[in-house]
């Protein structure tokens, strides 16, 4: 068994028009290993790249459904009409939230958020990103020639648990999830249905020097973890048809 390290990546506050994948490569305070996993958030990508909502600058006409979400959930209507514009499917929600899938993953509002993307704005979802994780890859490649994997992580809940935990919305360069069926476990019994997936173990072990306040913190590398490298997005991999989910009556 080897011994896992998280590694926090402290920056400066990256910017609308910066060059994230420089910032955050330059600022990873150890030699890089090949198989570590770099672990990046989305909000400082999104700003970044100017993905996300601005309402001084734009307006936006909301919906009937839109309007009628909002009511619903109490939700202000700027974010009830960019939750029904870019989630797949809204599955039902509480008050201040609603849960929607977007390209199957499932995040409380849909993604759309006002935390750490700057005063007036909404962070669009993560799928306006989703290329970056190869670019992270490749970059750290050609500077350092190291193979590593990458997960973007976006922050989401879990049926009856209080708070937030970070799941791996994005994967490229491993294989994001382990299989255990056919294996035995500590007393030999055979493992019919296990599987780990280790791109969200990942993300959430990340999470904790990341944090979601003003850590300052964009990124974390995972030291450690056994992975099998791919050069792929292999984010497709993570993911099950939700009718094999066990939450699926939640959804209906």
């Amino acid at each position: 068994m080897r011994n896992i390290s998280i590694i926090p990546i402290k920056t400066p506050i990256i910017k609308e028009g910066d060059d994230p994948v420089s910032i955050i490569i330059n600022n990873i305070p150890v030699k890089l290993k090949e198989g570590d996993i770099l672990v990046v958030a989305t909000k400082p990508l999104l700003l970044a790249y100017s993905k996300y909502f601005d309402v001084k600058k734009s307006g936006l006409e909301v919906s009937a459904e839109a309007k009628k979400l909002a009511e619903e959930y109490e939700l202000d209507k700027v974010a009830s009409e960019l939750i029904v514009r870019y989630s797949d499917e809204i599955l039902g929600g509480t008050k201040g939230f609603v849960l929607s899938n977007v390209g199957g993953v499932v995040l409380p509002n849909g993604g759309i958020d006002r935390k750490n993307i700057g005063r007036k704005k909404y962070a669009l979802p993560y799928t306006a990103i989703k290329d970056k994780a190869k670019e992270f890859y490749s970059r750290i490649y050609e500077l350092h020639g190291v193979r590593i994997g990458v997960v973007i992580s976006d922050s989401s809940v879990y049926p009856l648990r209080l708070g937030t935990r970070a799941i791996a919305v994005v994967t490229y360069g491993f294989i994001p999830v382990k299989k255990y069926i056919g294996g035995l476990d500590l007393y030999g019994v055979n493992i019919r249905y296990t599987y780990m997936n280790i791109a969200d173990e990942l993300a959430s072990a990340a999470h904790l020097a990341m944090g979601e306040g003003d850590e300052g913190v964009p990124a974390a590398l995972v030291r450690g973890v056994e992975v099998s490298l791919l050069d792929k997005d292999t984010t497709y991999m993570t993911k099950i048809d939700k009718d094999r989910c066990i939450f699926r009556k939640l959804y209906t």
